[in-house]
């Protein structure tokens, strides 16, 4: 079981750490850029979580099938 989880915690802590650096990334570049820019990575940052959400709802199926084909 503890292999299963690291195999799906792997893509999810990757995809946190973009979403950190996308968040760091606005929030410097803030003072010298143009809105427009600030509101494109502002949606980068809010895709990227939804793509952690769908890997993390994807590892819990994973993990549900596994432990159903396991009894």
């Amino acid at each position: 079981f503890v292999v299963i989880a690291v195999l799906c915690l792997i893509p999810i802590i990757k995809i946190a750490v973009y979403v950190i650096l996308y968040k760091i990334v606005a929030i410097v570049i803030e003072s010298i850029s143009d809105k427009r820019v600030i509101k494109a990575l502002e949606c980068v940052e809010e895709s990227t979580k939804m793509l952690m959400y769908i890997v993390m709802t994807s590892g819990l199926l994973f993990i549900i099938t596994i432990a159903m084909l396991a009894i």
